[in-house]
């Protein structure tokens, strides 16, 4: 009685990592989902709640990607794959625990294996870093030990018992064990359900790629910007940029700070600037869907008091802090009111006198008028709306503009100056 107790923990372990394993992998895969739709970034960030930095920056990486699936996805597949060896263990009992449970072992070992390749590259800087995948990592090798401890029993056992099972599937009908064909039946069904599992995971990646960013594959992505028109877009030295003026990718983006997908792209371009230092040259043009000011604005899409956001934000620019001023207000309390203006402008250390004076003068709302009468020119109607090296493509997502600044690096077609 007492040795079963002892061994009711190495039994129960496995499958306790495994769902633990799961559920983080669902969970990085469903942010990277989310992310992508370019829904509230700040809802239910686990990883800035937790570790107080945010996972979002390799989940939207390139890096994060393989054969077209998100490394979380992959890791749905590989936790379901063994989900399904235990499952497969415990229905066909004692006579086919060994052969699942060393094939789940196997299973374990090569993510041990993958986990060390990609926390060496987290740790090195080669990848952004993640808090949350080297939770994931610490879970696949304490998967590995947990079955080792499990089956104890030597390698040389283990690779005897796989090699026993595979040799049974091979002999003649007569000298077949009675439960041969349970054991190819189980092998079958645990392959076929990592199968269903890596097909639902890529079929629901593609779909959510496809409604949100239309255009994914990266040549086609690049020859449909290539044949993109280039806009002429003025450019000044009293211009709201971040990021040095001649990097080889300037983006020039028409914003709203009331517009709720504004707020994602600003986050994503952080993320982005960070990522590339040096590469990307990022312009702010005000055009607010709000009436007062603009008078594109539709009654039904009227952003009441973006104009006076605008503004305000103009006046910060004049004081030299536009960009504090912007990320403080794409922070705050979201749509920002006229308080949340107020406090900002404390926040940063304005001069609140010479901000309240100057964004109710004429010549900050002509700077605001001048960028909405631009984008009335060039038949805008919906904001983020964004250009690339003067190009524009509708619908781009941070995937979308990473890969045309990855080639723009290269000098491929995105390079700056190219028309």
């Amino acid at each position: 009685m007492t040795g079963g107790r002892r061994r009711a923990p190495a039994r129960v372990m496995p499958l306790a990592l495994t769902l633990l394993g799961l559920l983080v992998s669902g969970y990085l895969l469903g942010r990277t989902l989310m992310l992508l739709m370019s829904q509230d970034p700040d809802a239910f960030d686990v990883c800035s709640a937790v570790f107080g930095t945010g996972c979002d920056k390799t989940l939207l990486s390139a890096t994060s990607w393989v054969l077209g699936i998100p490394l979380a996805g992959w890791g749905v597949v590989y936790y379901g794959a063994l989900l399904a060896l235990f499952f497969l263990a415990a229905a066909l009992g004692d006579e086919f625990a060994p052969q699942a449970l060393t094939a789940a072992l196997l299973v374990s070992v090569a993510g041990v294996a993958g986990s060390i390749v990609l926390a060496a590259l987290l740790v090195a800087g080669w990848a952004p870093f993640c808090p949350l995948c080297m939770v994931v990592h610490g879970i696949n090798v304490l998967l590995a030990v947990a079955l080792k401890v499990r089956l104890a029993r030597t390698w040389r056992e283990e690779a005897g018992t796989l090699a026993s099972a595979a040799g049974s599937l091979f002999k003649k009908q007569a000298d077949r064990p009675p439960l041969w064909r349970w054991r190819a039946t189980a092998l079958a069904t645990a392959a076929l359900t990592a199968l269903a599992v890596y097909e639902g995971v890529f079929i629901l990646s593609e779909r959510w790629l496809c409604e949100s960013r239309g255009v994914f594959s990266p040549h086609k992505l690049l020859a449909a910007y290539a044949d993109a028109p280039e806009t002429d877009l003025p450019a000044g030295p009293d211009d709201a940029r971040r990021g040095p003026a001649h990097a080889p990718v300037e983006i020039v983006v028409f914003s709203s700070f009331h517009c709720p997908a504004c707020r994602q792209f600003s986050r994503e371009m952080k993320v982005l600037m960070d990522q590339y230092p040096g590469a990307v040259s990022l312009v702010f043009r005000h055009f607010p869907l709000d009436g007062a000011c603009n008078p594109i604005a539709r009654r039904g899409l009227d952003e009441g008091g973006a104009c006076e956001t605008a503004y305000a934000a103009v006046a910060a620019q004049r004081q030299g802090k536009f960009w504090e001023f912007h990320d403080a207000l794409f922070k705050a309390h979201f749509p920002p009111g006229p308080e949340a203006l107020q406090a900002i402008a404390r926040e940063i250390g304005l001069d609140i006198d010479r901000f309240n004076a100057e964004r109710a003068s004429e010549e900050v709302r002509a700077a605001v008028r001048q960028d909405t009468e631009l984008g009335t020119r060039l038949r805008l109607e919906e904001t983020p709306a964004i250009f690339i090296n003067k190009r524009r493509l509708p619908g781009l997502g941070a995937r979308s503009i990473e890969v045309i600044i990855k080639d723009a690096i290269k000098g491929g077609a995105a390079q700056q100056g190219t028309g």
